[in-house]
């Protein structure tokens, strides 16, 4: 993939949310938790968990990235057990 400049522009400006993506980003940060809860509770303590914490995490800050820089890309609604958020719940 080529990088252009407008690229660089666009992952290092400031994206001021819209009230779509705070939601998106509730959304994605709550999934997120549910899932290191479950990591959490059944993976043994030791580098391998700390590693798929750190890839929660980092997947988290790739999504969030995804929804401010890419606007406009279509969304579909997908329940999440245990996850409450304005997104999900249609």
């Amino acid at each position: 993939m080529a990088i252009n400049q407008a690229d660089i522009d666009n992952w290092f400006r400031y994206h001021a949310p819209n009230p779509d993506q705070l939601i998106a980003y509730n959304a994605i940060r709550d999934a997120a938790k549910v899932y290191a809860e479950v990591v959490n509770q059944y993976v043994p303590d030791g580098a391998d968990k700390t590693a798929a914490m750190r890839t929660i995490r980092n997947s988290v800050m790739q999504a969030n990235l995804a929804v401010a820089c890419y606007v406009g890309a279509p969304r579909e609604t997908v329940p999440v057990p245990g996850v409450e958020t304005g997104l999900f719940n249609n």
